[in-house]
């Protein structure tokens, strides 16, 4: 709930200072309270995960992985656009998200809402980082040759928000399983089009 709440708070800081300054009355810098709440919430998982493993379907812990996942792609973008990352945070991150798409993939084995949403995690990451989450989804899925149909996940649930100043409308796991399923049959129908010729330069 912090995370959620404090995210929106910062939005609203950025987008207008004044107003902020009206509406914040308490001594802590946001900024840090955010950071001690993303911290803790990734200390309790990788706890979570060095007792009891994500080897078993538990329902609770997969909001928790999808928070995580949502804002460390959303940092691992926005360093990756700086063009200069420290190799150490990007590491740091990487190993946020490995954790994320490990946990993610591991509930899918047990809940194929979860697997719908572990189909969708990543979609708009740097190469490197999306090969990285492949890898792990691959070592963890007990039932790759079966693929998630869009026509049978009828949910509503928002995945992978992060704050509350985010539209869930976009974020829906029903629609962004039905775009994924157009780009893969777009992509499908280019290929057998194109005869693998090139693409038109950037």
């Amino acid at each position: 709930m912090l995370i959620n709440l404090f995210e929106a708070a910062l939005e609203v800081q950025e987008d207008d200072p004044m107003e902020w300054s009206s509406l914040w009355t308490i001594p802590n810098n946001p900024q840090d309270i955010l950071s001690a709440a993303k911290a803790s919430m990734e200390t309790v998982i990788r706890l979570y995960y060095l007792r009891h493993g994500f080897n078993f379907s538990d329902c609770m812990v997969v909001h928790g992985l999808m928070v995580l996942a949502g804002l460390t792609i959303r940092e691992l973008l926005e360093i990756r656009r700086s063009g200069n990352p420290d190799p150490a945070l990007l590491e740091d991150l990487r190993s946020s998200l490995a954790l994320a798409a490990k946990g993610i993939s591991e509930q899918g084995n047990y809940q194929y809402v979860t697997r719908a949403i572990s189909s969708v995690f990543g979609g708009n990451l740097d190469p490197d980082d999306k090969a990285l989450v492949e890898s792990v989804v691959h070592q963890s899925d007990k039932s790759p040759g079966e693929a998630i149909k869009s026509s049978q996940v009828h949910t509503q649930i928002p995945v992978y928000v992060v704050s509350l100043a985010q539209n869930p409308e976009e974020r829906r796991l029903e629609a962004m399983l039905k775009q994924l399923s157009l780009e893969k049959e777009s992509s499908r129908s280019s290929s057998s089009s194109g005869g693998g010729a090139p693409g038109p330069p950037n």
